[in-house]
């Protein structure tokens, strides 16, 4: 009966040994597993946001020329002209008044 107790207590001291081998890899792989999940997470958002950010930059830009175009084409041509030079206007001239010589108050 000593042996078998002795047995159960060798057994069971191997069983206890075994489980901590086990708990201890266990414990190693899940974070070693973490840190892979972390880094693909932090890779996989970097990458996402970069091209997201392209995305809307290469929009934003297309958009501010797609402006420019418009806002140029708008004009036409004699309207480019006129806002070059100032004097390409249609000008009015003025009524102005000169006196007529009727023959009186000659100066000699």
């Amino acid at each position: 009966m000593a042996n078998a107790t002795r047995n159960q207590t060798v057994i069971q001291n191997l069983v206890r040994e075994e489980e901590e081998r086990l708990n201890d890899r266990m414990n190693m792989r899940f974070i070693e597993l973490g840190a892979s999940i972390k880094q693909t997470l932090h890779d996989s958002l970097t990458s996402s946001l970069t091209v997201s950010l392209t995305d809307s930059l290469t929009s934003t830009l297309l958009l501010k020329i797609q402006d420019l175009f418009q806002q140029n084409s708008a004009q036409s041509p004699s309207h480019r002209r006129e806002r070059s030079s100032p004097y390409s206007y249609g000008t009015c001239l003025a009524r102005l008044y000169f006196p007529r010589f009727d023959g009186d108050e000659v100066k000699h």
